[in-house]
């Protein structure tokens, strides 16, 4: 499902659809349509944050680990990145 965008480039509207498909507590779909922008944009930081928070909210912890790392190492400036790490690896040992 696509849904309308006030802003026309691709990464502003996956972002938009992402948020859209959270809202209505479906993660999965948007998840997959992060990665699939997130393969097309791979320095785009925003999608690489959202697909992150897409995995945390599905529970993968393992792989939002991944994520967060490597937003981390492309961006190391960006604080959002580190902060959703220790969160990932907080919610790891949690679990286990």
């Amino acid at each position: 499902m696509v849904f309308p965008s006030r802003d026309p480039s691709p990464t502003a509207a996956a972002l938009e659809d992402a948020r859209s498909l959270m809202d209505m507590g479906r993660h999965a779909e948007a998840d997959a349509r992060l990665l699939e922008t997130v393969r097309q944009f791979p320095d785009h930081a925003g999608l690489a944050a959202a697909s992150a928070r897409a995995a945390m909210a599905l529970g993968q912890w393992a792989t939002a680990e991944g994520r967060w790392r490597a937003l981390t190492l492309a961006q190391p400036d960006r604080l959002e990145g580190w902060i959703g790490l220790a969160e990932a690896l907080i919610l790891q040992g949690a679990a286990a």
